[in-house]
């Protein structure tokens, strides 16, 4: 395969049991379809159930054809960009595999780490009703979107203690 940017052949590496591909010219990195995905949970499982929530929202995304091939199909990816996030993604809307330049992974992590930080607890309770629709709604998925609930609870518990200074004062005070 050949490196979108700058058409060196990518050389296969693996990461977290997976087999991805990177351009060691320009340091880029291939994602096969849903790796990219995998690869971000095993680096901050907290985010694990968020990302899926971000790429449902298809009115805050801007799209384009860019000038970067698919190095699996050959074909045209779509330049991606969320919301006012400084990352844009190159995607392959045939295979959905994803084309990441140098740095734009940690921009990736980045961003998603700043949106989990802004959100209070309304949006934490809104966020857990989602997941509990989504282990009734979908049965397959149902481990999966507990163990994402049960995230979502830990981090709203963290939020409501960090909202409330008085209850974390009242925590740390009691007998252990």
């Amino acid at each position: 395969m050949k490196c979108p940017k700058c058409s060196a052949g990518l050389k296969d590496f693996s990461s977290q049991d997976l087999k991805l591909a990177r351009c060691f010219s320009c340091h880029g990195i291939w994602f096969d379809k849903n790796e990219l995905k995998k690869v971000i949970d095993e680096r901050d499982t907290d985010l694990s159930w968020m990302h899926i929530d971000l790429w449902s929202e298809k009115e805050k995304f801007g799209a384009a054809y860019g000038k970067k091939l698919c190095p699996k199909c050959k074909k045209a990816m779509a330049a991606l960009k969320y919301d006012n996030s400084v990352v844009e993604v190159d995607v392959c809307a045939d295979c959905g595999g994803v084309w990441l330049d140098s740095g734009e992974f940690t921009k990736i992590v980045d961003f998603l780490e700043k949106v989990l930080l802004k959100k209070d607890v309304p949006g934490y309770i809104a966020a857990l009703v989602k997941e509990g629709e989504r282990i009734i709604l979908d049965p397959k998925q149902g481990a999966v979107e507990a163990g994402h609930f049960l995230i979502l609870a830990k981090l709203l518990q963290y939020r409501i203690l960090a909202e409330n200074s008085f209850i974390a004062g009242i925590i740390s005070a009691l007998p252990k």
